[in-house]
């Protein structure tokens, strides 16, 4: 088990959220958030990750073992539920959470991602990717994800926030990416999980996202009894920092409906 370096922030009495971070990224994608938040009320909790950001140690090949330091990182900040909020690889995370102990969640927020398994193709892109990453770093990884994280639009007209995006790759340990892709390419399907939740769920998906588009998000939503779907216009697949005003917007709303 991980020890996860994290940051807490907001009221000590607000309700919790829990925001996992996506791949191969680290917590600092929450930037635009965590005030935000912080500010509405909400304690908010951005930990890394094992073996992304700060957090030292192991890294974890499955979302399983990603989940299980999440619940120890709740045990230790004597959280006994918390509303679960992944992007990408940290939706997948946050599904783990829900079944391996479904009694400390209290809401999911599902941003940019899917609950599907991979399918076999997308399992022989994952192995490519391991053996390139393992072969020769992260560098070339960051290069083709870039294009698929941000619109062209954004690319073009937001220099800094592209690189701000790509050093953040960059920066991941060359192992715990590999894991990462071992994670992803592995995971279980989850629509089964869906069906059988009760509490609330807040979808975004960006209108331009091409990595986990609309219809994985409406899948999502139609396998949950209580959720709402949302779209991020203008952004591709990382619409928190694509977009902060407006997936922020959705989170304080959905936070302070009944």
């Amino acid at each position: 088990m991980s020890e996860l370096a994290h940051q807490v922030h907001g009221p000590r009495d607000g309700r919790v959220v829990l925001l996992v971070h996506g791949f191969p990224l680290d917590r600092q994608m929450w930037r635009f958030q965590v005030n935000a938040l912080a500010t509405a009320g909400l304690r908010v909790v951005v930990p890394d990750l094992a073996g992304f950001g700060r957090s030292e140690g192991d890294s974890r090949d499955t979302v399983d073992g990603h989940a299980r330091d999440l619940v120890a990182l709740l045990d230790r900040l004597h959280i006994a539920k918390a509303t679960v909020a992944g992007f990408s690889m940290g939706g997948y995370v946050a599904l783990a959470v829900a079944a391996l102990a479904p009694e400390r969640v209290d809401g999911l927020v599902l941003i940019d991602t899917r609950a599907n398994a991979d399918s076999a193709e997308a399992k022989g892109k994952r192995d490519a990717l391991i053996a390139d990453v393992l072969a020769h770093g992260v560098r070339g990884l960051a290069a083709k994800q870039i294009e698929s994280q941000l619109t062209e639009a954004t690319r073009k007209a937001q220099r800094l926030l592209v690189e701000e995006v790509r050093a953040m790759m960059q920066r991941q340990p060359k192992g715990a990416v590999a894991a990462g892709l071992q994670a992803m390419r592995d995971r279980p399907d989850r629509l089964d999980l869906l069906k059988g939740l009760k509490v609330p769920a807040l979808i975004l998906v960006g209108s331009e996202d091409k990595v986990t588009p609309l219809d994985a998000a409406k899948a999502m939503g139609g396998a949950l009894i209580n959720s709402e779907v949302q779209v991020i216009d203008g952004a591709a697949h990382l619409s928190p920092m694509e977009r902060p005003h407006e997936v922020n917007q959705a989170l304080i709303e959905w936070f302070a409906s009944p």
